[in-house]
């Protein structure tokens, strides 16, 4: 079965979110709170992690960062209310999977997590072509 970890401060968005897809077959975990949430990863190892930017005890960066360095391979899908193109560019900088933004239909942030879900684990390293361009530098 399929784990998802979701970390929101919005108990009504936990409680929505975790209905939704636990109806779509997954194990759904929940924290609303940030530290409890990278705990919670360590135990339970989750597929896919929703981490919403905007809480209270810890911001989703550092939740994201933190989740980073226990794996560096995890799968976070950023959510926020308080989308913007800087915002988003920066969550995928920083290594999110993807971003949704909470005003968006529910089904495109079910695309996105299965699409994560389906990700390979370790993504694929693609090592710098030198010596193809030191051959046509010849």
């Amino acid at each position: 079965m399929k784990k998802l970890l979701i970390i929101d401060d919005d108990e009504m968005m936990l409680s929505a979110l975790s209905y939704f897809f636990r109806a779509e077959d997954y194990k759904v975990v929940t924290s609303p709170d940030g530290f409890q949430g990278i705990e919670l990863f360590q135990k339970h190892k989750p597929d896919v992690v929703l981490v919403d930017l905007s809480m209270p005890s810890i911001h989703g960066f550092e939740v994201l960062d933190r989740i980073k360095k226990l794996d560096r391979d995890a799968k976070i899908v950023i959510i926020t209310g308080y989308a913007s193109s800087e915002v988003m560019q920066l969550s995928i900088d920083k290594g999110a999977f993807a971003f949704y933004d909470k005003t968006m239909d529910v089904e495109i942030l079910r695309e996105q997590v299965e699409k994560a879900v389906e990700a390979p684990k370790v993504r694929p390293r693609v090592p710098f072509a030198a010596s193809s361009v030191s051959k046509e530098v010849k």
